[in-house]
């Protein structure tokens, strides 16, 4: 609790900084390039500032979605002093974009002033498109297809098989996805047992709209159908 009767809400990520020498060209990448859209831009006495997020957010340090901020360099010195070279340059980083249209994204990033990296192409992973370019300053920028939840499933079934099913269809139970649609307790698919069953759970969940399959990809549900995977793989080892 907090004062006032409040319930603490935990950690929440709030800020990505990134202070550049030029922060007049790299808004024009991430605005024209990349299509962002700023918060507010300010010329502060640490040099001018812009920062990125969603409009619909509040203010402050708790405004309600992740805010990506481009500062001046002088400001990082004034943070840090003679830490800065130390700390800035010791740790890998990028920033990664999700957006329906990749390539388009990318020419207009290196036409904004991107430079490639790599080209837009299909992962061997999830076949969504990707491509990597550094922006004006030689930050990484990584574009990544959205992805949308049947896809997710489509591989989780294709990696796991009948096993994946079986996982998959005991949290769509859980959720309650399986009796969205007449059929399914015909269709065996609350306890797929062949491939034929798992094709037919497939078609089934391609029944149901994005915004409810969604829960069945939510970073607890998949936690939940990789631990059934494991304790079906422990109880059943395969032969040889």
């Amino acid at each position: 609790m907090t004062g006032g009767g409040a319930v603490a809400r935990g950690l929440d990520l709030g800020f990505i900084f990134v202070w550049v020498t030029d922060v007049a060209s790299t808004a024009r990448f991430y605005e024209e390039g990349l299509g962002l859209t700023p918060r507010f831009h300010v010329d502060g006495p640490q040099g001018p500032y812009v920062e990125y997020g969603s409009p619909e957010g509040g203010a402050g340090s708790d405004a309600g979605s992740v805010r990506f901020c481009i500062s001046d360099i002088q400001e990082a010195h004034q943070l840090y002093g003679g830490d800065y070279e130390r700390d800035f340059q010791s740790t890998p980083f990028a920033l990664s974009f999700v957006d329906d249209d990749v390539p388009a994204v990318y020419r207009r990033a290196v036409a904004a002033g991107g430079i490639s990296v790599t080209e837009p192409g299909r992962t061997a992973c999830w076949g969504q498109m990707l491509a990597r370019l550094r922006d004006p300053n030689g930050l990484l920028i990584v574009l990544v297809e959205r992805t949308p939840p049947g896809q997710v499933i489509d591989r989780f079934l294709s990696e796991a098989g009948l096993e994946g099913a079986q996982a998959i269809s005991g949290t769509a139970q859980r959720l309650n996805l399986l009796g969205e649609r007449a059929g399914a307790q015909e269709r065996n698919l609350t306890s797929p047992a062949s491939d034929e069953d798992v094709v037919g759970l497939r078609n089934y969940l391609a029944t149901i709209p994005d915004e409810r399959l969604g829960e069945l990809i939510s970073e607890e549900s998949i936690a939940r159908m990789e631990a059934e995977l494991v304790a079906q793989r422990v109880s059943n080892p395969p032969n040889g």
